[in-house]
């Protein structure tokens, strides 16, 4: 038996006994979108913290997030059929676009003067949020690190 047939072999062994778990391709590759886009800048996540049930939601929670003179903040909530309501504010408020991505689903809304925008329906799992505004004139291209929904 060559080196390469017991090679197969072993692969087949631990891809029948132990394979890996399914998405886990898409999920690696998602979390590592915002380090390998040099377009985009990366926010930072400043807070991650549990809030009292809103009116639209079942449960939710707060994630805020901050880069070089702009403030995110999601409000997360839970909805009855298991998804989850995002509701969004920027500050400075500008007007924009935002696409969100989780796993193979991908929801855009547009972002108003008052710098807020709501995505609705939106399954759980591992997420990464792309921002795109104008503020002071320039546009700018702004990404969420992956954080769970």
């Amino acid at each position: 038996m060559s080196d390469d047939d017991l090679l197969a072999d072993l692969r087949a062994m631990w891809r029948s006994i132990d394979p890996p778990p399914p998405g886990l391709v898409d999920d690696v590759l998602l979390r590592l979108a915002p380090e390998l886009d040099d377009d985009a800048e990366l926010l930072a996540l400043l807070a991650d913290s549990d809030v009292l049930d809103g009116v639209r939601a079942v449960g939710g929670d707060t994630r805020t997030f901050a880069g070089d003179g702009i403030d995110l903040l999601l409000s997360i909530g839970r909805t009855p059929d298991g998804r989850r309501r995002i509701d969004g504010w920027i500050a400075p408020a500008a007007r924009g676009a935002v696409t969100l991505v989780v796993g193979t689903f991908r929801g855009e809304a547009s972002v108003g003067a008052t710098g807020r925008f709501a995505l609705t329906a939106v399954p759980a799992g591992d997420a990464v949020l792309d921002l795109t505004v104008r503020i002071a004139g320039a546009v700018r291209r702004l990404r969420t690190p992956a954080f769970p929904l």
